[in-house]
Protein backbone atom coordinates (compact mmCIF):
# COMPACT_ATOMS: atom_id res chain seq x y z
CA UNK A 1 0.00 0.00 0.00
CA UNK A 2 1.36 3.35 -1.10
CA UNK A 3 2.24 6.40 1.66
CA UNK A 4 -0.26 9.31 1.69
CA UNK A 5 3.06 11.08 0.73
CA UNK A 6 3.80 8.91 -1.69
CA UNK A 7 5.42 11.11 -4.61
CA UNK A 8 3.44 8.92 -7.11
CA UNK A 9 0.06 9.27 -5.10
CA UNK A 10 0.73 13.47 -4.78
CA UNK A 11 1.72 13.40 -8.56
CA UNK A 12 -1.73 11.46 -9.21
CA UNK A 13 -3.90 13.70 -6.83
CA UNK A 14 -2.20 16.70 -8.78
CA UNK A 15 -3.35 15.75 -11.36
CA UNK A 16 -6.54 14.11 -11.24
CA UNK A 17 -7.66 17.61 -9.43
CA UNK A 18 -6.10 19.83 -12.20
CA UNK A 19 -8.47 17.66 -15.11
CA UNK A 20 -11.67 17.63 -12.99
CA UNK A 21 -11.74 21.50 -12.30
CA UNK A 22 -10.64 22.51 -15.88
CA UNK A 23 -13.53 19.47 -16.98
CA UNK A 24 -15.75 21.99 -14.50
CA UNK A 25 -14.56 25.13 -16.09
CA UNK A 26 -13.47 26.67 -12.83
CA UNK A 27 -12.37 30.03 -12.91
CA UNK A 28 -9.30 29.30 -10.76
CA UNK A 29 -7.72 25.73 -11.75
CA UNK A 30 -6.94 23.31 -8.81
CA UNK A 31 -2.76 23.54 -9.60
CA UNK A 32 -0.29 21.44 -7.57
CA UNK A 33 -0.35 24.41 -4.66
CA UNK A 34 -4.10 24.47 -4.38
CA UNK A 35 -4.00 20.55 -3.75
CA UNK A 36 -1.38 21.04 -0.97
CA UNK A 37 -3.32 23.78 0.95
CA UNK A 38 -6.51 21.93 0.76
CA UNK A 39 -5.30 19.10 1.96
CA UNK A 40 -3.26 20.71 4.62
CA UNK A 41 -6.98 22.37 5.38
CA UNK A 42 -8.72 19.18 5.44
CA UNK A 43 -5.77 17.75 7.37
CA UNK A 44 -5.82 20.62 9.99
CA UNK A 45 -9.98 19.70 10.60
CA UNK A 46 -9.36 15.88 10.58
CA UNK A 47 -6.68 16.61 13.80
CA UNK A 48 -7.67 19.84 15.58
CA UNK A 49 -11.79 18.70 15.04
CA UNK A 50 -12.73 15.49 14.40
CA UNK A 51 -11.50 13.46 11.17
CA UNK A 52 -15.13 13.56 9.43
CA UNK A 53 -14.73 17.31 9.53
CA UNK A 54 -12.43 17.27 6.97
CA UNK A 55 -14.87 17.37 3.82
CA UNK A 56 -16.89 20.09 5.39
CA UNK A 57 -14.26 22.54 5.79
CA UNK A 58 -13.66 22.11 1.95
CA UNK A 59 -17.29 22.98 1.84
CA UNK A 60 -16.96 25.97 3.39
CA UNK A 61 -13.80 27.67 1.77
CA UNK A 62 -15.73 26.20 -1.57
CA UNK A 63 -18.82 28.14 -0.67
CA UNK A 64 -17.05 31.28 0.30
CA UNK A 65 -15.18 30.98 -3.13
CA UNK A 66 -18.44 30.35 -4.93
CA UNK A 67 -20.53 32.93 -3.60
CA UNK A 68 -18.08 35.52 -4.06
CA UNK A 69 -17.07 36.28 -0.22
CA UNK A 70 -13.72 35.47 -1.32
CA UNK A 71 -12.13 36.45 -4.27
CA UNK A 72 -9.44 33.24 -4.94
CA UNK A 73 -9.46 29.64 -3.60
CA UNK A 74 -6.33 30.80 -1.19
CA UNK A 75 -8.48 33.46 0.64
CA UNK A 76 -11.17 30.86 1.02
CA UNK A 77 -8.95 28.09 2.59
CA UNK A 78 -7.67 31.08 4.47
CA UNK A 79 -11.28 32.14 5.71
CA UNK A 80 -12.30 28.53 6.67
CA UNK A 81 -9.88 27.62 8.33
CA UNK A 82 -9.80 30.99 10.57
CA UNK A 83 -13.28 30.31 11.56
CA UNK A 84 -12.82 26.32 12.02
CA UNK A 85 -10.06 27.21 14.75
CA UNK A 86 -12.40 29.78 16.24
CA UNK A 87 -14.67 27.28 16.78
CA UNK A 88 -12.55 24.28 18.10
CA UNK A 89 -14.07 21.89 20.17
CA UNK A 90 -12.71 21.58 24.26
CA UNK A 91 -10.76 18.35 24.31
CA UNK A 92 -11.19 16.73 27.07
CA UNK A 93 -8.37 16.46 29.26
CA UNK A 94 -6.76 12.52 29.47
CA UNK A 95 -6.37 11.23 32.67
Amino acid sequence: MARKDDPRVIATLNEWATAVSQDLEMEQVFDEDSVGMYLALTGAAAVEVVRPAAPFVALFAGYLYGAGRADSLEEAADLAAQAMRRHLPVKEEEE
